[in-house]
């Protein structure tokens, strides 16, 4: 005998549910962080995404579908190096990547945004054409991720280091640092070179060098194309949050900093990356007058990846995706 099913609110909420979604004028997400819905007015939204994808810096607006090309691109360069055996090319049904936002409600009320508020970039690649070289780039960094000094799993992960901590003195605490909008300020240059760096000194569980990888990789992150309200964009600089190698690829630039901060830090517990955070945790004794970015020497090579994110923030300006 089947069980009756009860509907754990009113007719009167479920038929309010249903105009909303139907509602056209209006776009229905969740927020950022925090587990919130939000409701917002769809003119108002497209005038946050097209705020972003006007940014000549992080995107190019295209003048035609880039789908094929895309698609030839991937397929020359898998099968030039012949590695087709490694993976699936291409997902069976292939489909147009697609951007959205989700409102960052977390941050203070500003109403020079359409929203009041800056929309995380978002660009959906399930089944896309780069998702499955993706999938499997990150297949091949996540044991360098995982074997960073500053890799933190999880929460649990980070409640056993957090343990261990012994403070000094009365001039020791607990520092975060946020890495601003980390995804789509890496540096194509950078983040390649630091990906080479570790897997260069690691044995792979491929058969690909460390150079093949790193084509696949920059074959990714220059391929990346989307439409948003049937519009063809490239995200230029950074990777996609949405992309499966985003959080490696993102841990494993930011792992170039690991000695640096052991060098300053006695205790520099570690990075936390997944698709929504990049924080870096640190304790240690400091007082007022510490300076700790006065205290980091780049190489040339770390300035010039430095100089071009500041150079992207400057041009995003206070209205730019860096918020």
């Amino acid at each position: 005998m089947l069980k009756k099913l009860y509907s754990n609110i009113s007719k009167a909420e479920l038929t309010a549910l249903h105009k909303l979604a139907s509602d056209s004028s209006i776009v229905i997400k969740k927020a950022d962080k925090s587990g919130s819905i939000v409701i917002m007015n769809k003119n108002d939204y497209k005038a946050e995404v097209k705020r972003q994808l006007d940014n000549s810096v992080y995107f190019e607006k295209l003048t035609e579908d880039p789908g094929e090309q895309v698609y030839q691109n991937i397929f020359k360069c898998v099968n030039n190096r012949d590695i087709e055996d490694e993976f699936d090319t291409f997902p069976d049904n292939i489909l147009t990547a697609q951007f959205y936002i989700l409102p960052k409600i977390h941050k203070e009320y500003d109403s020079k945004f359409p929203l009041r508020y800056p929309g995380r970039p978002i660009v959906a690649g399930c089944n896309s054409a780069t998702e499955n070289t993706s999938k499997y780039i990150d297949y091949t960094l996540k044991p360098n991720m995982q074997s960073l000094l500053s890799y933190i799993k999880d929460t649990s992960d980070f409640i056993q280091k957090i343990k261990s901590v012994r403070f000094r003195s009365k001039h020791s605490y607990l520092v975060t640092l946020e890495v601003n909008s980390l995804y789509t300020n890496i540096p194509h240059s950078g983040g390649l070179r630091a990906c080479k760096f570790f897997m260069d000194g690691t044995n792979h569980s491929t058969k690909l060098s460390s150079k093949n990888i790193a084509e696949l990789i920059q074959l990714g992150l220059e391929n990346n194309c989307f439409q948003f309200d049937g519009e063809s964009y490239r995200q230029c600089m950074g990777t996609a949050m949405g992309s499966s190698m985003a959080p490696a690829y993102a841990s494993i630039f930011m792992g170039n900093s690991d000695t640096i901060y052991n060098n300053l830090i006695e205790d520099y517990i570690g990075l936390a990356i997944d698709t929504n955070i990049s924080d870096i945790i640190i304790t240690g004794d400091f007082n007022y007058n510490t300076t700790i970015l006065n205290e980091i020497h780049l190489s040339p090579a770390e300035t010039e990846d430095v100089l071009k994110s500041l150079t992207a923030h400057k041009a995003a300006g206070p209205d730019g995706i860096s918020n």
